[in-house]
């Protein structure tokens, strides 16, 4: 007991030494400045939509000999170029006002425009634009793995299976369960904060409405009186039929 009673007092004494010892290094310490380019970046530079689906049970595992899980995440969005064929039976105008023709298919691609908004930094907000599709197709690792017909039920469908089996399988995107991530130009200087119940980036969330993220320069040192860089971000997602 008294062995165990000195160990925990020289542990102790070691973190408060060590404390002590950092304190004395940073004491008096001063910070250059950053340079203006740095500390006032708020750039996105690209964003991603994502349908995200957990397979449970659903896929056959050829080599193993047994049924087998696995979650599967597809960019249907973004700054990424998807291609969307219009099954409508008629002719679909686009929020750019482009007609697409019945069982035309045409490449979208995210955009980036600036708004007046009287309520974000500087009076302005950078709307990221995407097309999401109704449907996406899901993939196997491999093939040695593969989705299994008996396993789905409702709106499904194998692509080129044999014994109604097949490595991609095409389901209904859950617009309430999506993921949407941003690449900031500087992540070494900025963070990103949701606005207003906006779910978090890079986990599933409800994108039915416009979501709003604030990204700060909040890393980088900056000259006495400058005001911290700060850029909001709007994320509005048209989901085609």
């Amino acid at each position: 007991m008294k062995i165990a009673i000195l160990n925990k007092l020289c542990l102790g004494l070691a973190l408060m030494g060590s404390v002590m010892g950092m304190t004395s290094c940073t004491a008096g310490l001063t910070y250059e400045d950053a340079p203006e380019n740095i500390y006032t970046e708020v750039g996105v530079s690209a964003f991603n939509v994502r349908a995200r689906e957990l397979f449970e049970g659903k896929i056959w595992a050829v080599n193993f000999n047994q049924w087998t899980d696995y979650l599967s995440t597809v960019v249907i969005g973004g700054s990424s170029e998807i291609n969307w064929t219009n099954e409508t039976g008629q002719v679909y105008t686009l929020a750019d006002g482009t007609s697409v023709a019945p069982d035309e298919t045409v490449k979208l691609r995210g955009t980036m425009t600036e708004e007046v908004a009287s309520d974000a930094p500087d009076g302005k907000i950078y709307v990221l634009h995407s097309y999401v599709p109704s449907h996406t197709t899901y993939s196997t690792p491999n093939r040695g793995y593969l989705f299994d017909a008996s396993k789905f039920s409702g709106d499904f469908e194998l692509v080129n299976p044999v014994d109604n089996r097949s490595q991609q399988v095409v389901l209904p995107i859950r617009p309430a369960e999506l993921v949407v991530d941003f690449t900031l130009v500087d992540y070494d200087a900025c963070t990103v904060e949701p606005q207003d119940g906006a779910p978090a980036l890079g986990v599933p969330g409800d994108f039915t409405q416009p979501r709003r993220y604030l990204v700060r320069n909040s890393r980088t040192h900056r000259p006495d009186g400058v005001e911290e860089y700060r850029r909001m971000y709007e994320v509005r997602l048209t989901f085609l039929p």
